[in-house]
C-alpha cells in the first residue's frame, strides 16, 4: 500500500476560488477539492457514486432539486 501526504500533492486550480487534488489507482479516484468562501461549483454529474466530506468551514450540497 502507498501512503500519500495531501501537502505534497499538486494543486490543479480549477478557477480562482477552487482548486483540486486527485489521487489515482486502476480502481479508485480519491479527490479532495478546495473551496474559497463564496465558491460555486458548476452542476456535474458524475458516473459512479460520490461522498463528501467537509473538513471546515460550511457547505450547501445540492443532489438534484435537492
Amino acid at each position: 500500500m502507498q501512503r500519500v501526504n495531501w501537502q505534497s500533492e499538486p494543486v490543479d486550480q480549477l478557477s480562482p476560488t477552487i482548486g483540486r487534488q486527485m489521487l489515482n489507482t486502476e480502481r479508485l479516484t480519491v479527490a479532495r477539492i478546495l473551496l474559497a468562501k463564496g465558491a460555486v461549483v458548476p452542476m456535474h454529474a458524475h458516473e459512479n457514486e460520490q461522498v463528501a466530506t467537509c473538513l471546515s468551514g460550511r457547505l450547501r450540497f445540492v443532489v438534484g432539486d435537492e
